[in-house]
């Protein structure tokens, strides 16, 4: 039971962070086109030596660190209401057949 918990949480993380990451390339492709609209230079930064990034770094890394802790966060609620509360979604009271 334990390493299903541990597994389960592990794979909310990974989903949350997709989609902070998701979010972060949105935000930073919308300021792009925003600064070339405007003819304004862009300043690159890099990540870890190797990927570059046109918003400033602690942006990228506050995704990245947002998304860890909400999808713990997550992780454990769901666990507690989907494994513990039983209370998910059942497909026969969805469609009123019971």
């Amino acid at each position: 039971m334990k390493t299903k918990m541990i597994t389960y949480i592990f794979l909310v993380i990974i989903l949350t962070e997709l989609l902070s990451m998701l979010g972060y390339g949105l935000l930073e492709m919308k300021f792009i086109v925003i600064m070339y609209g405007r003819n304004l230079p862009i300043q690159e930064e890099h990540i870890m030596g190797i990927f570059y990034t046109a918003l400033p770094v602690r942006i990228f890394w506050s995704f990245l660190l947002f998304g860890i802790i909400l999808g713990y966060l997550l992780g454990k609620s769901w666990w507690r209401i989907v494994y513990v509360e039983r209370r998910h979604w059942n497909f026969k009271q969805i469609r009123g057949m019971k």
